[in-house]
């Protein structure tokens, strides 16, 4: 039979669980800074930028009238 808590003790081990995952989020930023010289935010704004940029269509050489002889 499950045992019933009282709203005290639930608030008090989702305060628990939520400090520790505060801790494992400063430990992922110290080793992210550590290794990569950025941290989580920044690598994430970083990747982001990337993932912009790579969307942009790019032209193709028959689209820019840059045609080589050697395509012929």
């Amino acid at each position: 039979m499950s045992k019933t808590k009282s709203i005290t003790d639930l608030v008090t081990e989702l305060q628990q669980e939520n400090e520790s995952l505060r801790s494992l989020s400063r430990l992922a930023n110290q080793y992210t800074r550590q290794e990569f010289g950025y941290s989580v935010r920044e690598l994430h704004e970083i990747i982001s930028k990337v993932n912009r940029t790579d969307n942009i269509p790019r032209m193709t050489p028959v689209q820019t009238g840059r045609i080589e002889a050697d395509n012929f």
